[in-house]
């Protein structure tokens, strides 16, 4: 069954349900654990396409989970019970998530007994788990929702695979009922009672917190957001979370052993009011506007995926489409004057105010950029826009960092700390780069490799997608200016070409799409008004256009490999309806140039090479097997 059926089936089953995120712990949104925001209703189950939880006190049901086989046997061993048998008993209902070492049986609450308060011995290496200290229910993650680690389907296993079933759950054993209620009646470990903080504002506290704090405050964190979630995953999830944004962290299997550690704390306990205190003391309503940062999801440093599944993953996503993903790090470049500015202020602006960029679709979103050089042109572009479109500035949701950041060194904290103030963003550009490595050298591997991982840090702190402004070399045709390996390291690669006044901007690379397309664009001079003195001031808008023909900003085929395919493209574009054999143009180029007598005939290679650069310059489309001219006006003027 898919989710939507599974759902379905256990809610007309009479169990109660919890929709949240998928790959994700838990649902962390505040109430959920209330009964009347949890489902019931088969048909409404069935509209579930996130994980499924298992909300054990509206359902009658509990569970053992044992999160470390090899510290339960033996305590349960002292107390009567041998896991082994539990675990293989004819009626037993396991949930399995494929991680070794661990095990979960779900058992229905003898009749007349109570929900009953989730209880996690110390040094047991299991938890027993039904419901609060307060009555409200914890959850069960059920199959087939998607495990945040494994990446992998829940699954159902049984004692016995030919009887046994999820709708026929075991009584939980008159042993196991004992047991717990023993547990109930020792002492409690932590006197002090949760304040009832929502998870989203734990979130905004979080993200006023450098998660790279030293090792005894970030551990301090972890024991409050456990005290206030009483243990619950949602706690561990939003510890996790705020912790994968800092350098240290290693992966969420690093947090599991302290998290079951914490409950074993005899002493006084840490609560919300520690992260309360170290976010500087605010009220936690005050965290509300920082409730919609978007949550990353994080997987574990390495991990294997069944080829069908992996095929079956999520397609990439666009900021704007075949243009700028939502991905980590992107650079575009130009040379001086080419417009580059002026070009991505305008992207920006599209971003912001969610409308389509040149036709392609675009998701709105925040955008933040920081004018490292040129403040006061960044001023006149934003008022040369809005005069020109008739758009209202304090309507578009894009703020401006005047100031020179240091990404060589660690000014990535301090911006996005001020990105994540501000609400947080979806784009952040950086113009220039230049101007943000405070003397750096950008032929060198060492700084700019110290720059990208900055720039990576920066995403991971505000996930927004980061777009550096660059310039060309001193050889335009060589691509963006300095160390070789940008641009291997890159997301995306937009270049902007120039000829005299006409422009185009080109994607020169993209890591989940498609290279070559592209847009010529002009500058439109906009009068602003005058100055002090009585003298003009001025700026420019972008007007977009069709790719330049040859002649404009497109290279031109070079050298005698690239003309010989592109002569044969044209010979052969009438007679083949206009898309021409991939493996004709090479065979037909390898006639044209003549073998080398002193060396290994490389002609079919240096021929494929060509036409990929006539394709990634703009001047060919790949056609499947077969390549066309991109534009009908080159195949009539051409490059000949």
């Amino acid at each position: 069954m898919d989710i939507s059926q599974a759902a379905s089936a256990y809610a007309a089953h009479g169990w109660a349900l919890v929709e949240f995120p998928r790959a994700t712990k838990g649902p962390v949104t505040h109430g959920w654990n209330l009964p009347q925001n949890q489902t019931t209703d088969p048909a409404e189950a069935g509209l579930f396409t996130g994980n499924i939880g298992l909300c054990h006190a509206q359902s009658g049901t509990c569970c053992l989970d044992v999160d470390d086989i090899g510290c339960a046997e033996p305590w349960l061993k002292s107390r009567g019970f041998v896991l082994a048998d539990l675990v293989g008993s004819q009626d037993a209902v396991r949930i399995a998530s494929g991680r070794e070492g661990r095990a979960k049986l779900l058992y229905r609450l003898p009749a007349g007994v109570a929900p009953l308060p989730s209880k996690r011995p110390p040094g047991s290496g299991l938890e027993l788990r039904c419901a609060t200290a307060a009555g409200l229910t914890v959850q069960d993650v059920l199959p087939p929702s998607i495990h945040p680690v494994t990446q992998r389907p829940y699954t159902w296993e049984y004692g016995d695979d030919l009887t046994g079933h999820w709708s026929n759950l075991p009584e939980l054993p008159p042993q196991l009922l004992d047991l717990w209620r023993s547990l109930m009646a020792q002492p409690q470990a932590q006197p002090q009672a949760p304040q009832g903080v929502a998870a989203d504002r734990v979130r905004g506290m979080l993200s006023r917190l450098d998660p790279d704090l030293e090792y005894n405050e970030w551990i301090k964190v972890g024991m409050a957001l456990h005290h206030e979630a009483e243990g619950e995953d949602w706690g561990l999830s939003l510890w996790d979370e705020w912790s994968a944004k800092g350098s240290k962290y290693t992966g969420s299997e690093t947090l599991d052993p302290h998290w079951r550690s914490f409950g074993s704390n005899r002493g006084r306990a840490v609560t919300i009011q520690s992260v309360i205190g170290m976010a500087g003391g605010v009220n936690p309503d005050d965290f509300d506007d920082l409730s919609a940062i978007p949550a990353p999801v994080h997987k574990p440093k390495f991990e294997v995926i069944q080829v069908n599944a992996f095929a079956a993953g999520p397609q990439p996503e666009w900021i704007v489409k075949g243009v700028i993903p939502a991905a980590t790090v992107g650079v575009m470049f130009a040379e001086s004057g080419g417009g580059k500015s002026f070009a991505i202020f305008d992207i920006g602006m599209s971003v912001a105010r969610g409308v389509p960029w040149n036709g392609q679709r675009v998701r709105q979103g925040r955008v933040v950029y920081v004018a490292a050089e040129g403040a006061d042109g960044v001023r006149k572009r934003a008022q040369a826009y809005a005069q020109h479109t008739g758009v209202a500035l304090s309507d578009v949701p894009l703020g401006v960092i005047a100031g020179r950041p240091d990404l060589i060194k660690d000014d990535h904290k301090a911006l996005a700390a001020a990105v994540n103030a501000w609400g947080g963003a979806d784009l952040l550009i950086i113009d220039t780069l230049a101007q943000s490595m405070a003397g750096g050298d950008e032929n060198s591997g060492e700084d700019m490799g110290k720059v990208l991982a900055h720039c990576q840090l920066l995403h991971s702190l505000t996930n927004a997608m980061i777009l550096l402004i660059h310039h060309s070399g001193k050889d335009a045709s060589k691509g963006a200016r300095g160390w070789s390996g940008l641009k291997a390291a890159m997301d995306c690669e937009l270049e902007i070409t120039r000829n005299g006044e006409q422009r185009a901007l080109r994607v020169s690379k993209q890591k989940d799409g498609e290279d070559g397309i592209g847009w010529g664009f002009r500058l439109l001079q906009v009068a602003l008004g005058q100055d002090a003195d009585g003298d003009p001031v001025t700026s420019c808008v972008v007007e977009w256009g069709e790719m330049p023909a040859a002649g404009g900003a497109l290279k031109e085929p070079k050298g005698r490999w690239q003309k010989a395919v592109w002569d044969v493209v044209l010979d052969n574009l009438e007679l083949c309806d206009g898309e021409v054999p991939t493996r004709l143009v090479l065979d037909k180029a390898m006639q044209i140039v003549p073998r080398d007598p002193n060396g290994i005939d490389r002609r079919r290679e240096y021929a494929r090479r060509a036409l990929e650069g006539l394709i990634l310059d703009g001047w060919l489309v790949n056609e499947g097997e077969n390549v066309a001219v991109k534009n009908s006006k080159l195949a009539s003027g051409g490059a000949k």
